[in-house]
């Protein structure tokens, strides 16, 4: 059904799927949304939600369609009569809007580029989309990174799409079908990791790459979705190694590239959203997912972990966390303390990226995941980097590992992301939300272990 939407109220499958009224299904979509939604459930001992507003968006049932629809158009108290037939849709805005400015959602995944989102939607809702990101000329920023090939990232006007890309989605479609069909993770991640071994860009000279037919960088919309499947591919080969009493040493290596692969993730769609505040959707989830394997590899790492707990809460008390008056906060200061994650991430990330990177080809390819300057002069600059950490980040000389700083330091960077992911969903979301209870229920998990 076209105007249909699945009703998620976990992060465990969907509850099902709903048809709702106009309050809600006459929400266009947009590539650059300005809102978003969550479902809300009635106490079991209550007849409708009481968190009234003007304008409700509450669902209609196959048996009471008559009924619903004549107290949508004719009762006053329409939240009561028809609020106790399925959740509610709760939406917010994401950015600031104007007035008159269309209030606008996305149907679909933000990270594709716009002949991928124009057929999504074609098959999926019938309609070719023509909002500002789609229209646009020359093309955003979000949409030129996650086109181009390597070599014309500092040549935006000679940019054109391979056809050998085609080939190696093909590939990346590939290893996913084997990893959900055909449960074989260990081939999915091999077939991957060749094709980035082989055309994700390295340190290769101009006259090497020139000879090559495709270059990937670490922002291409290909590698996003190969940093998706690896992380959720390693991350179920760990548990399958614990679960099977396999060596220490085998869940170590799965548990850190797991670990190492949500965190290339959600850095770059951190810095898609430097550039376009949309991407907080996606972001907000990747960031719990980037904590959670953080926290699954400190538990891989051995020896004690409760100083390193108290040392990572102290460095990281200079972070504003709190959650109070949301709705309210103003858009700069939003942006403001965006922008402090995004630097204590990346002064975690000095420290413990070359640890989760090594022995990794691919990972060793990627200076850093968060400041992506090193790509070139066409990369949005998202930080100011000392001439200190600017050395951190073009060394490429391996140093002995401290495993016990890491692990402090790994762990930090856990409680960064964890909160960074809270911050998010309770804007974008709303402070109930699940991912947002999820990322509070293992913060005081952590608080816990003290």
């Amino acid at each position: 059904m076209i105007n249909s939407v699945a009703v998620q109220i976990s992060g465990e499958r969907d509850l099902g799927i709903a048809v709702y009224g106009p309050s809600f299904s006459w929400f266009n979509h947009s590539c650059f949304p300005n809102a978003s939604y969550r479902f809300v459930l009635a106490p079991r001992d209550e007849d409708y939600v009481s968190d009234k507003s003007e304008y409700p968006a509450v669902p209609a049932s196959k048996e009471v369609v008559a009924d619903v629809w004549h107290a949508w158009q004719f009762e006053d108290h329409s939240t009561h009569a028809l609020g106790k037939y399925g959740p509610r849709i709760v939406v917010r805005c994401t950015k600031p809007i104007n007035k008159g400015d269309e209030v606008c959602i996305t149907y679909i995944d933000l990270l594709q580029t716009r002949d991928a989102r124009h057929s999504d939607l074609w098959s999926k809702y019938k309609f070719i989309c023509s909002c500002k990101r789609c229209t646009s000329s020359p093309e955003p920023y979000v949409d030129f990174l996650l086109n181009c090939d390597f070599r014309n990232l500092n040549s935006p006007e000679d940019v054109a799409m391979s056809a050998a890309v085609e080939d190696l989605n093909d590939i990346l479609q590939k290893a996913i079908s084997v990893y959900s069909l055909d449960d074989d993770p260990k081939a999915c991640c091999d077939m991957i990791e060749t094709m980035l071994s082989k055309k994700l860009m390295g340190d290769l000279q101009q006259v090497e790459y020139s000879q090559k037919r495709d270059i990937l960088h670490p922002l291409h919309h290909i590698c996003l979705g190969a940093y998706i499947a690896l992380a959720s591919a390693y991350r179920f080969r760990a548990l399958t190694a614990n679960t099977e009493g396999d060596s220490g040493a085998a869940s170590f290596e799965m548990t850190k590239a797991a670990a190492a692969y949500s965190f290339v993730l959600a850095g770059a769609t951190h810095h898609l959203f430097l550039s376009e505040c949309s991407f907080l959707i996606p972001l907000s989830h990747f960031l719990l997912s980037t904590g959670e394997s953080m926290l699954d590899f400190v538990e891989c790492i051995k020896g004690e972990t409760r100083k390193n707990v108290s040392e990572a809460k102290f460095s990281f008390a200079s972070c504003s966390t709190g959650s109070e008056k949301r709705d309210s906060m103003q858009y700069n200061k939003f942006r403001s303390n965006c922008e402090e994650f995004g630097e204590r991430m990346l002064s975690l990330s000095l420290q413990c990226w070359p640890f989760l990177a090594q022995s990794s080809p691919c990972l060793e390819k990627i200076k850093n995941p968060i400041d992506f300057s090193w790509l070139g002069s066409a990369i949005f600059l998202s930080f100011h980097l000392s001439k200190e950490d600017s050395a951190n980040l073009s060394c490429t000389d391996r140093v002995p590992v401290n495993i016990e700083k890491q692990k402090g330091c790994i762990l930090s960077l856990a409680i960064c992301c964890i909160t960074f992911c809270k911050y998010l969903a309770s804007i974008c979301y709303g402070p109930q939300h699940y991912l947002a209870n999820h990322a509070k229920d293992l913060l005081e998990g952590i608080d816990l272990a003290q």
